[in-house]
């Protein structure tokens, strides 16, 4: 913002002067990406794998919200497991993972950015990243799922849902779900891209 304002008060008196305004601009930005790690503002780019589990214990609810990422998604039933999550996430950068309550617990998922985020600059393979995620059948979950920009396999078929909401994307998202033994509120918003 302030080299286009110094460019419209100084840079459309005298072309020359613009062209100085534009090469210092350019010459900061090299300065920039060149001294990022003595600045601090070194990315992220060590691709690793984590596990996040919350067992069911006394939990006769739940809550669960996930927002998924730039990776490939799968979220399925759990089969034969205690856990009320159990999520194998291969990422870059930070993950936020919250459990709380007893009785009625509340999961929240989410990947969390760096502000300055300079990976670019690696050429970072990611096509090995993606997220596997399992939700327990064995008690009644409200379900909230963000899409994000990646692909989306949501395979929800055998949950137990009380409500369900998909913000989908600009990933593909697929969506499997079986009508309950109960009525319960369902919103799917699809994004940019495709839903089926």
């Amino acid at each position: 913002l302030i080299v286009i304002g110094l460019d419209l008060v100084f840079g459309r008196r005298s072309p020359i002067i613009g062209g100085l305004i534009g090469l210092a601009a350019v010459a900061l930005v090299i300065a920039v990406v060149i001294s990022a790690p003595n600045l601090g503002l070194t990315g992220t780019s060590e691709l690793r794998t984590e596990r996040f589990t919350e067992p069911i214990g006394e939990a006769t609810l739940a809550t669960v919200n996930l927002e998924l990422s730039q990776y490939p998604t799968t979220v399925e039933v759990l089969a034969g497991s205690d856990q009320l999550i159990d999520a194998e996430l291969t990422f870059t950068g930070d993950i936020a993972f919250e459990a709380r309550g007893d009785r009625e617990k509340v999961i929240d998922l989410r990947h969390v950015s760096r502000g300055f985020d300079f990976d670019w600059l690696n050429m970072l393979d990611e096509s090995s990243a993606r997220w596997d995620i399992g939700l327990s059948p064995e008690i009644p979950l409200d379900v909230t799922i963000d899409v994000g920009s990646g692909s989306a396999r949501l395979d929800l078929d055998g949950l137990q849902l009380t409500a369900l909401e998909i913000d989908g994307g600009s990933g593909s998202t697929e969506l499997s779900v079986s009508a309950g033994k109960t009525a319960y509120p369902v919103d799917i918003r699809s994004g940019s891209g495709s839903f089926r």
